[in-house]
């Protein structure tokens, strides 16, 4: 293999996030239904609803990507405004409740890729070092961690989440740190041309992995066309494409 260490996005790379999100926000709108006193007869339709809160989503996104918007403001926002154009009433502090019973269930719901298991026992049964770098909050991830079984695949000291590093992709000191893992009880000096990062996001992932010196492969699970020109070791569209890759690739270099 090329690489001696190669690193995992989790979220949409490991898992589909899309199908865990809608089904954990469609528990939070029903729960919040009966807070408010509202009956589903006369509530939008869930999907109605959620149509609306997912066109916000990806409304603000580029405002938090680009730290136009922090966090609570970003989630704030694509609640509120789903619930004004649905005549729903809109209060900040049931914004937050709803976010927070979000993070709280939403790895209920989160189900590994069926091609997960095997590619990562296939790369520790030849030797590969594998971590994970993702942002989010610490307790939601690492329940995701959990509930995806990764904890037998990779070493606790390499799984590093944004919110207990205090560093997020694409920043590259947070892959530096990946490194850094890496090192502990290495005499010599790691080359990151060794280091290949994977993941679904074009500008946390393969940006942030391409400015740390890595390689990076995008795996465009959602179809979205690259936003820069950045050299990448390839794109794939999921995690078998993936394998196959590897095994027939991967071994040779790009």
């Amino acid at each position: 293999m090329k690489w001696s260490t190669i690193c995992f996005d989790l979220d949409n790379t490991l898992y589909n996030h899309e199908y865990a999100f809608k089904r954990a926000i469609k528990q939070c709108y029903y729960t919040k239904l009966h807070q408010w006193k509202i009956s589903v007869d006369q509530a939008p339709p869930f999907e109605a609803w959620f149509t609306t809160f997912k066109y916000y989503c990806d409304h603000f996104w580029p405002d938090l990507e680009h730290k136009r918007m922090s966090r609570l403001d970003y989630r704030r926002a694509r609640y509120a405004e789903a619930m004004r154009e649905h005549h729903l009433p809109v209060k900040m502090e049931e914004a937050d409740d709803f976010h927070n019973e979000y993070y709280e269930i939403v790895h209920q719901f989160a189900k590994p890729d069926p091609m997960m298991g095997p590619l990562l026992k296939w790369l520790s049964d030849i030797g590969v070092k594998v971590g994970i770098l993702t942002n989010g909050p610490s307790i939601t991830q690492r329940n995701k961690i959990e509930a995806l079984g990764l904890n037998q695949f990779v070493e606790e000291q390499h799984l590093l989440i944004s919110s207990e590093a205090g560093l997020e992709k694409p920043d590259p000191r947070f892959f530096h740190l990946m490194e850094q893992t890496f090192q502990m009880g290495r005499h010599s000096l790691l080359n990151t041309d060794t280091f290949l990062f994977i993941g679904d996001s074009w500008e946390q992932d393969v940006e942030g992995a391409v400015a740390a010196g890595w390689d990076a492969v995008y795996l465009n699970t959602r179809e979205i066309e690259p936003s820069s020109h950045v050299n990448v070791v390839t794109n794939v569209h999921s995690l078998s494409d993936l394998y196959v890759w590897l095994q027939t690739y991967g071994r040779g270099g790009r």
